[in-house]
């Protein structure tokens, strides 16, 4: 059986462009949609990493966009040591308490990213998908508009609560977990040069800040836009503890209670939130898991990807390396079904599921796994990984 003649994607962030740059490539038709109305309604940043997926990513994407893969860094400026190290430490007494080695991993800007692979890309924005239906060799998307678009594939790549999951699996069974607890995050900048190089200080990319008291913390470079000036640094910042987070609560509060958890803390957990502008706009975000379970694909009609199949709170910074080995994975078997004459479309989509899914639930019960220790200092410390001493934090100011 050739290729597929028409894939649907549904969901236009980085999963779903990745898809379509792929299929692109491979000279598969495709059309993608997202329920957005335009790229630029999607304004939130979020710093992440791109673990040892590159070489995936480097499949997907032409030479010309993947050799400009540095514009999406969190700092291009920075040159990146063939080994580098994201160090923990006790937020409370500010002893390095572990490093964890930084093996071709990169950190990089979803926003920026999110443009450099949207390069070339045909996005039909404004279109939520409503529902989908079969025929006898086809799968048709329906649009809350009343339009219908045919295809021989359709990808859910719409994310944590995907309505593709939905219409999949049925809601209750398609329905995300909410992880109980206050996650409360913030895109940084400071005034004062001297502190956002005190911030910075502990490291000069990323760094993780466990307490005794069950709070973990976050610092990491988000935007250099002048290396030579620190007051246009960017940074993103995060806090967070578990339990039951507030239903609704004003900006000002936010800011007070993260501020009340900081306030303690040792250098740069506590400079990152108590020195920053009143105005800041500050989020206590809701994080979401959802372990994947086999569903049916009608014969290879219909498929997930990316956080669309597998959500996982990100205490390991695994999602999108997921994301872009669940497109390479799928990608790949859609260029290998044109030769092949002992294969369909249903095989090839059921064998994507199948490693998908098994690394998808390992994936998301190890962040889960990692989310409660993070924030369970005995378990923590009790972790094979971690050994206890290390320099002060003020001690490594300059390893940059």
């Amino acid at each position: 059986m050739s290729e597929p003649s028409h894939v649907i994607i549904i969901g236009a962030g980085i999963t779903g462009l990745l898809i379509a740059q792929g299929l692109r490539a491979a000279g598969i038709k495709y059309t993608i949609f997202d329920d957005e109305a335009t790229p630029e309604i999607r304004k939130r940043e979020w710093t992440l990493n791109l673990h040892s997926a590159s070489s995936d990513l480097q499949k997907l994407l032409t030479t010309d966009i993947y050799s400009r893969l540095r514009e999406a860094y969190t700092d291009p400026n920075h040159i990146w040591k063939e080994l580098e190290y994201t160090p923990w430490y006790n937020s409370k007494t500010g002893d390095a308490i572990h490093q964890v080695p930084r093996t071709d991993t990169i950190n990089i800007s979803r926003r920026r990213m999110r443009k450099l692979c949207a390069e070339g890309i045909e996005v039909n924005y404004g279109m939520r998908f409503s529902e989908v239906s079969y025929a006898d060799d086809e799968v048709n998307a329906h649009f809350a508009d009343g339009s219908i678009v045919k295809g021989d594939l359709l990808i859910g790549a719409d994310g944590v609560r995907s309505v593709v999951r939905e219409k999949l699996l049925g809601v209750e069974e398609a329905k995300a977990i909410p992880c109980h607890g206050n996650f409360t995050t913030a895109i940084a900048k400071y005034d004062d040069p001297e502190t956002a190089l005190r911030v910075r200080s502990g490291n000069w990319e990323a760094c993780i800040g466990y307490h005794p008291d069950g709070i973990c913390n976050m610092v990491a470079i988000s935007n250099v836009p002048d290396a030579e000036d620190p007051t246009t640094w960017e940074f993103n910042i995060a806090c967070s503890v578990l339990g039951e987070s507030p239903q609704v609560l004003d900006n000002e509060t936010r800011l007070q209670n993260v501020r009340g958890r900081c306030e303690s803390m040792a250098e740069p957990f506590r400079s990152s939130f108590m020195d920053l502008p009143d105005s800041t706009k500050i989020f206590n975000d809701k994080l979401y898991y959802w372990v994947p379970v086999p569903w049916n694909n009608h014969g290879g009609k219909i498929t997930l990807a990316g956080d669309a199949a597998h959500p996982m709170p990100p205490f390991r910074g695994q999602g999108l390396g997921q994301s872009i080995r669940d497109v390479a994975n799928l990608v790949g078997l859609l260029k290998n079904l044109a030769s092949s004459k002992e294969t369909n479309l249903s095989t090839i989509i059921s064998e994507y599921e199948e490693e998908m899914i098994e690394r998808g639930i390992q994936e998301v019960e190890l962040s889960l796994k990692a989310m409660v220790i993070g924030h369970d200092w005995d378990k923590l410390m009790e972790h094979p990984t971690i050994k206890l001493g290390g320099k002060k934090i003020s001690d490594l100011t300059n390893r940059h």
